[in-house]
């Protein structure tokens, strides 16, 4: 029972997460092309 709770929110956390993560990098990544040219 548990698990099945478990489950939505451990995957919800992680797609958070991993979208911050894009996010952080796409800026850090704009920033040095940008600083570049």
């Amino acid at each position: 029972m548990t698990t099945l709770v478990l489950l939505p929110l451990g995957s919800t956390a992680l797609l958070t997460i991993s979208i911050q993560l894009q996010y952080w990098i796409f800026i850090h990544v704009g920033c040095l092309q940008w600083t570049n040219v």
